[in-house]
């Protein structure tokens, strides 16, 4: 039986902290016919060599320059050169288990034609990243046992397809920032293509691991969900207002309006036993709450600047 070729498209910008462990995970998969495609964006620092030097020796990988302007045409330029028969798109801060390509080809020989990825984190370490651990451990993903199908509005993305159906998709939305992943789910199932959520196939994240580096993330976040607003896709976005609910439960205390406050802020502490539960880092859920309403802040700022 011939062994059907994965091609794996990792967008690289600036990422030489992680990529050398990123790329080390495709290499050592279980699953031997893989090409490794590379797309180095607009990158200043040492990307592309250690890219470069991780890769030498693998039958089948290739390292080229993009054209700095979003992931969704990074992605693009990579699956146009990939002659693989099922596309996998991998991050360059992301650590792949060791069996995810094979546990990914498994379920396409099964019938899907898109297979959504399980993410967890990689190893916390700070407190940044010990919160958003016990955040991920409420999330839909991380409670689901086995194999299950799912539809448009799943809490996952199909990040691996059949190449077939990402071409017949036209492939990623190049007018859309920081949501493209999301849109090209949405039209995956629009158009009719059937996926499967699989426990197994798993991807260590290092989430941005400093509060600097959320804030960052939350402003891209903003300008993203203004750029879907500008687009008229008010329905496919959640707008962070939390923060004016959280001040409006600041001030109700202020005034001595103890009964409002506690209807406004009784959202964050449902959420907070919720983690609790699910979570046994105490320290990581308490750090999370404040990072929420900083993470929305700085969302609503992103919006505004754009």
């Amino acid at each position: 039986m011939i062994m059907k070729q994965v091609s794996i498209i990792v967008p690289a910008h600036n990422e030489e902290k992680h990529i050398e462990k990123s790329l080390n995970s495709l290499i050592t998969q279980t699953y031997e016919n893989i090409q490794i495609i590379v797309v180095v964006d607009n990158s200043t620092d040492n990307t592309f060599n250690v890219a470069k030097k991780v890769l030498k020796g693998f039958p089948d990988f290739r390292i080229m320059d993009g054209n700095h302007g979003s992931a969704a045409r990074t992605r693009n330029q990579g699956a146009m050169v990939s002659h693989g028969d099922i596309l996998i798109f991998h991050d360059a801060d992301c650590v792949a288990d060791k069996n995810m390509v094979k546990n990914v080809v498994k379920q396409i020989e099964n019938g899907y034609d898109g297979v959504a990825t399980k993410t967890d984190v990689v190893n916390p370490k700070t407190l940044i990243e010990r919160a958003i651990k016990a955040e991920r451990s409420i999330g839909w993903e991380m409670n689901q046992s086995s194999a299950v199908e799912i539809s448009k509005g799943a809490p996952v993305l199909v990040a691996n397809m059949k190449k077939s159906a990402f071409n017949k998709l036209g492939g990623f939305n190049e007018k859309i920032f920081y949501f493209e992943d999301q849109d090209l789910t949405n039209r995956f199932f629009d158009m009719g293509f059937k996926a499967c959520f699989a426990p197994d196939v798993i991807e260590y994240h290092n989430d941005p691991s400093t509060l600097s580096e959320q804030i960052n993330q939350s402003l891209q976040n903003g300008k993203g969900i203004r750029t879907l607003l500008k687009q008229g896709k008010f329905h496919k976005i959640l707008i962070p207002l939390y923060p004016f609910v959280f001040l409006g439960g600041v001030i109700s205390i202020f005034f001595g309006n103890f009964i409002l406050a506690a209807i406004l802020f009784s959202p964050l502490m449902f959420l907070y036993f919720v983690l609790l539960s699910k979570s046994d880092d105490v320290l990581g859920v308490v750090t999370f709450l404040p990072l929420f309403l900083i993470r929305n802040v700085f969302k609503l700022i992103g919006m505004i600047k754009g």
